[in-house]
């Protein structure tokens, strides 16, 4: 299994540029590649440059061809991506692979790539789809569907327990289109399997604001007994705020809050090792690699997308699984 898993990620990208070599007249022998970060505040943001950096050398060592990459970090500011990116532009890269600050800010750097006759495609977090200028293509996670299978899990769980869910959710930033599909998603588990959504709580992915929001929940709402977290991002601000409850406690004891989280970050393993998380859903930044440098290769090379949007599915970590499943990058960063 770990096999055939590890090739769907890895081969999905060298199995196409043997046959892209020989049908491109246009194929450049060095494909420059610029990434324009959002920010590296979690390690996540690392993992996923990794994993598309470790597939461009496979693809390197298949074709004969080289990949360079040119990295910039905005730090979470929108005015200083925008810079970024012209930056990138001014260095002529064949291509740029965004991941937005602001889904909508971001459109104005996606024209001014186009007009440089630059290639763009956003990674792991999307542009505004009311946008008037479109990326060449998009690869990153069904954000949708990783918040409804993880809160589908969580309230099957809970149903199997006979407990009426009682929910506090936490969600991200919404000008970041992931926070605003994971929002969607988490809401059509709860009308599908049921259960009260108490309040909704904002972060904008500060750890800060959601310490302060959740600990307010808490003293509005004492009836809580589960939370729904929009990215172990957030973990740190949720631990704290059980444990200044007394609500921080494993599953099977009677305290327990049930929890369900997103992104299988580092920061969550342990967590959902000893059953203080019950679910979370796995951001599989293996895959999204070797999808990102297939994609780069054929925008570059001229070569036809069957499809211009690629969204990886979700697999469900529990604490029964979570130490036997493969390719959980995060492990390696502990």
């Amino acid at each position: 299994m770990r096999k055939s898993f590890w090739a769907a990620g890895i081969l999905m990208c060298l199995w196409g540029a043997v046959a892209w070599a020989g049908e491109s007249t246009k194929a450049k022998n060095v494909i420059k590649v610029g990434i324009s970060e959002a920010s590296k505040e979690v390690v996540f943001y690392q993992e996923a440059e990794d994993e598309v950096m470790n597939a461009a050398k496979a693809w390197e060592h298949q074709t004969g061809r080289k990949m360079t990459f040119t990295v910039t970090v905005a730090n979470g500011d929108v005015a200083r991506q925008a810079s970024d990116v012209e930056d990138l532009i001014s260095k002529k890269m064949d291509i740029i692979l965004m991941v937005p600050q602001d889904s909508k800010a971001i459109v104005a750097s996606i024209k001014a790539a186009h007009k440089a006759g630059i290639k763009v495609m956003t990674f792991l977090r999307a542009a505004s789809p009311a946008a008037d200028e479109k990326a060449d293509a998009h690869v990153g996670l069904d954000t949708t569907y990783q918040a409804y299978v993880a809160g589908k899990a969580l309230l099957e769980k809970m149903q199997k327990d006979k407990v009426n869910p009682q929910i506090i959710h936490i969600i991200g930033d919404l000008r970041d289109e992931n926070a605003v599909n994971r929002k969607n998603g988490f809401e059509q588990a709860v009308k599908e399997l049921g259960g009260t959504i108490l309040i909704t709580v904002p972060t904008e992915w500060n750890n800060d604001k959601a310490l302060a929001g959740l600990s307010a929940a808490f003293q509005t709402y004492p009836q809580a007994n589960a939370l729904f977290v929009a990215s172990d991002a957030l973990l740190p601000a949720v631990q704290t705020a059980c444990e200044r409850v007394d609500r921080w406690y494993p599953y099977g004891d009677a305290k327990h809050i049930y929890h369900a989280d997103v992104d299988v970050q580092p920061n969550a393993i342990e967590p959902l090792e000893k059953g203080f998380i019950d679910v979370d859903t796995l951001w599989d930044h293996f895959v999204q690699g070797g999808a990102a440098v297939d994609t780069i290769v054929k925008l570059v090379d001229g070569v036809p997308l069957a499809d211009k949007a690629i969204y990886v599915k979700s697999r469900i970590a529990t604490p029964s699984n979570v130490d036997t499943m493969e390719n959980v990058t995060s492990r390696n960063y502990k």
